[in-house]
């Protein structure tokens, strides 16, 4: 009995598998190739097996392995093709020869030659001997190795040529510039109002010299400032606080020099840089004008360069005029108006006709300009007494279109009652309210500006 069930099992379970493989048979097409569980199985459906590879397919992709395998595959390949070529096209020339043109003596070789010679090399007809021959070849070589040689070489050196000058290290061979020393953020406004500055100048020059990618300058002095009008810029690449490196900006021959500060070395850079434009031309009076945080480095710097050195401690500018603005809002707009090179500003001019003349009579003695002090030997005297004496050597300060209009247009006796008058009288100042909102650094200072006034 047992033995009878086990073979009924076994042939009960053998027809439910032919069963099951004929199914899909008798659900599908049998065209369709049906496939399950193919991500797990590890076999792929048909469809999605990728096609071999063709001869052609696999010429090409050895031939991709072995040009950038190494120079001399690339090399190789190169003279197998324009040998390839030149044969072919010395063949093509030996068949299209006209045949009484050809030497009885001569066989196929001899032909063949005679159309590689004029082919590759250029020459007339071929030498008479195989040992000619060979030696045109050899000197062909040669020659291809030297010529190969020598233009590589002059390659090189043109190839140096311009990359130093993309890097900026050549000299700068100009006069009567305009010198920026540095990089900042600053750097734009102040092209920006260099531009408009010169405006009545004849072909006004920038240098620009800083620790930068001279290709990297004048991507952003394109971006960022635009149309500089008739004022042409040029950018250097180099160390301002190196002399050596200094020496290419044509320091001596500047009009005046700018040093920027990159607001992370503090006052340490601005000093060298002083010293090293003071080591490139000892001799120089040019104006320095440079930004300097602490006050004492500011006055060290100028005593030690005699008054060449002009320090501005934007900071604190920034301060008091933020001060004064929170007092008399619209401030901040009369003071732009003066600082920048756009509309009227501020002039220092020579006043020798005033000699010995008072301010008053200066108030009335230019018909373009505003007269608003006087600089002599003490100082800056900002609208000080009528009575006040002109002495030799004192520039009068006023407020002028450009430099250009202050000029002294002569005394005006027929305003001699007018010209001195002072208003009388003071007017009682009202409590002000002030709130001070967030801090800095420059807090304290323009804590120290508004209690001068309040």
């Amino acid at each position: 009995m047992s033995q009878m069930s086990l073979q009924e099992g076994t042939s009960t379970r053998l027809n439910r598998v032919k069963l099951f493989t004929k199914l899909p048979s008798m659900t599908t097409d049998p065209q369709e190739s049906r496939s399950f569980g193919a991500g797990a199985a590890g076999d792929l459906p048909t469809s999605a097996q990728a096609a071999p590879p063709t001869r052609g397919e696999r010429l090409r992709y050895r031939f991709d392995n072995s040009l950038f395998k190494s120079p001399a595959s690339f090399l190789w390949w190169l003279a197998l093709g324009a040998g390839a070529t030149t044969g072919i096209a010395s063949l093509v020339w030996v068949g299209v020869q006209p045949r009484e043109d050809r030497s009885a003596a001569q066989g196929f070789f001899d032909q063949f030659f005679d159309a590689f010679n004029v082919i590759f090399f250029g020459n007339g007809p071929s030498m008479a001997t195989w040992t000619d021959r060979v030696f045109s070849l050899v000197c062909w070589v040669i020659s291809t190795a030297l010529m190969a040689t020598i233009i590589a070489v002059i390659s090189n050196l043109i190839s140096e040529r311009m990359e130093e000058l993309k890097k900026g290290k050549s000299r700068i061979l100009e006069s009567n510039h305009t010198l920026i020393l540095g990089w900042s953020s600053r750097i734009f406004p102040i092209l920006q109002q260099l531009s408009v500055a010169n405006e009545n100048l004849n072909d006004p020059l920038i240098v620009i010299f800083a620790e930068m990618d001279r290709e990297l300058m004048d991507s952003e002095i394109s971006s960022r400032v635009g149309d500089m009008g008739k004022t042409r810029i040029v950018t250097r690449t180099g160390d301002p606080s190196n002399p050596r490196d200094l020496e290419r900006a044509a320091v001596s021959t500047a009009r005046s020099i700018i040093i920027l500060d990159d607001d992370d070395s503090g006052d340490a850079a601005i000093v060298s840089t002083v010293l090293s434009i003071r080591a490139c031309a000892p001799d120089s009076r040019v104006t320095i004008v440079a930004e300097i945080d602490e006050l004492d480095h500011a006055a060290a710097l100028s005593h030690a360069t005699d008054g060449q050195l002009k320090a501005v401690q934007s900071q604190d500018v920034i301060a008091r005029v933020t001060a004064q603005a929170s007092r008399q809002p619209g401030l901040a707009a009369v003071v732009l108006d003066l600082l920048d090179f756009e509309g009227d500003e501020i002039y220092f001019t020579d006043a020798s006709e005033l000699v010995g003349k008072t301010y008053g009579d200066a108030l009335v003695a230019f018909d373009n300009a505003s007269v608003i002090g006087i600089f002599g030997n003490a100082g800056v005297a900002l609208n000080p007494a009528p009575s006040t004496v002109f002495e030799a050597g004192d520039k009068v300060i006023a407020v002028a279109e450009d430099d250009d209009k202050v000029i002294f247009t002569g005394l005006r006796d027929d305003l001699a009652e007018v010209k001195a008058a002072r208003m009388v009288g003071e007017v009682a100042p009202s409590p002000e309210h002030i709130m001070v909102i967030g801090w800095s650094e420059m807090g304290q200072a323009v804590l120290t500006e508004l209690a001068q006034f309040l």
